[in-house]
């Protein structure tokens, strides 16, 4: 029998460690695979820390997943906005190209068909004139 004082202890408590030599002791042999044996110690703690958090990374893996479905989309909206104002600026262009092509005498028949009435005196508003409403009632 032998006996060990251990000092490893924070309170600097000397401890007694009785060594019988009929008892085989293990070695450590492989310090690299220590921090995986001392896993099996708190391998309950780790079940438990894993099966309480899971739910909370699973939820937040869903609102990311949302999340970026969300921005995608607000993408795919913005550019079919700029696609259909750009479809809109050029059907602006093309009415006016029509509208130019047209001849007169197809819009003045179109007119007369309408009941449009031709305009053969257009006068002005006169805006250097110092009071308009004391000229126009003058002229009644």
């Amino acid at each position: 029998m032998t006996i060990i004082y251990d000092y490893s202890n924070s309170k600097k408590i000397r401890r007694p460690v009785i060594l019988v030599s009929s008892q085989k002791y293990p070695r450590k042999k492989f310090h690299f695979f220590s921090p995986i044996l001392d896993i099996k110690k708190y391998f309950g703690h780790i079940k438990l820390a894993v099966f309480l958090l899971a739910p909370l990374i699973i939820s937040l893996m869903f609102w990311l997943i949302l999340y970026g479905q969300n921005i995608s989309l607000d993408y795919q909206i913005y550019k079919l906005k700029n696609e259909i104002s750009q479809t809109e600026e050029n059907l602006a262009t093309l009415q006016e190209e029509l509208a130019d092509a047209e001849s007169t005498i197809a819009i003045n028949k179109w007119a007369a068909e309408n009941h449009f009435v031709p305009v053969k005196n257009i006068s002005y508003l006169n805006l250097k004139e110092d009071n308009l409403a004391q000229n126009s009632l003058l002229r009644f």
